[in-house]
């Protein structure tokens, strides 16, 4: 299982690999492209990947130490401050405030705006709002230092939860979409979240730079930093549980996931290890026992 978190690892690397090419090796703007995309969860994926394309880091590091200024700049460029974006006209001062720094910054840096319509808010429970992960993220990315150079000097994943910890802004507090109040709490980046972002970004790009540098310490801080990581917890880890092998980390879910997605459901059972062994049981196997076998279609 450890040796499929690894290959899952690869897979996650090689990827890596075509962003930050497509960047000229900026770490930062990788990282940054990354980040996004996962703040959007399944759902918003692509709208914030759009969003992190439409705004590049160089533009946001002139206004970090402005947090309204960088919020402004990516509600903005979301089309969240468009006309007619949400149901009624807004008057609220915070709303306000960003229209008019988003007018500003607009014609100063030549911006188009995205299609407020690409932002799925349906069946997402309100805390995953895209209105609420977009201050998050602001919040994190509004540092006038390299993110990934803080990052990197993390041991443990106690440090790296301090630094991803990132609460909206204090006007989320009472609403969850522009002019609607709602009395609530902070909004702050959650443990779940914070471990979606360590996994499929950190980590990755922790190991990676390892390897671009020949520097051995990050390849196993990345690989520690997984192994003390809880469990996830998704249909396919369920199954696993059902079959009676439980993951005791990320580092052992991430390798169970590989080998459901990989090998099982592509019927490689003779490449995997798992696999190998039970054919090689031959007469042995319980007929009776699918193995997590993906039904082929044929009857």
């Amino acid at each position: 299982i450890s040796m499929m978190a690894e290959e899952r690892l690869q897979t996650k690397i090689k990827r890596i690999k075509v962003v930050l090419r497509s960047t000229n090796n900026d770490w930062d703007e990788t990282l940054y492209r990354l980040l996004a995309k996962y703040f959007g969860m399944k759902v918003n994926a692509g709208p914030f990947t759009v969003l992190a394309l439409n705004l590049p880091l160089r533009i946001i590091r002139k206004h970090a130490d402005k947090r309204l200024q960088v919020e402004a700049l990516m509600y903005g460029q979301a089309g969240m401050l468009e006309p007619g974006a949400f149901e009624k006209e807004i008057y609220d001062e915070y709303y306000c405030s960003l229209l008019a720094e988003y007018r500003l910054l607009r014609q100063k840096y030549s911006l188009k705006p995205a299609e407020p319509s690409i932002w799925k808010f349906h069946r997402l429970r309100p805390v995953n709002f895209p209105t609420i992960r977009i201050s998050q993220f602001a919040g994190l990315i509004s540092t006038g230092s390299s993110l990934f150079g803080i990052l990197k000097k993390c041991r443990d994943t106690s440090g790296l939860r301090k630094i991803l910890s990132s609460a909206a802004s204090s006007y989320w507090d009472n609403h969850y979409t522009f002019g609607s109040y709602k009395k609530g709490k902070e909004k702050r980046t959650g443990s779940t979240m914070i471990n979606v972002l360590m996994i499929n970004t950190i980590i990755p790009m922790l190991f990676l730079y390892g390897r671009e540098t020949g520097t051995d310490e990050y390849c196993n801080r990345a690989l520690d930093m997984l192994d003390d990581i809880e469990a996830e917890d998704n249909r396919v880890l369920r199954e696993w549980s059902e079959s009676g092998i439980r993951p005791c980390s990320a580092l052992e879910s991430q390798g169970m996931i590989h080998i459901r997605e990989k090998y099982c459901k592509n019927r490689q059972c003779l490449n995997c290890p798992f696999g190998s062994k039970l054919i090689s049981l031959g007469g042995n196997i319980d007929p009776g026992n699918n193995y997590m076998l993906e039904d082929s279609g044929n009857k």
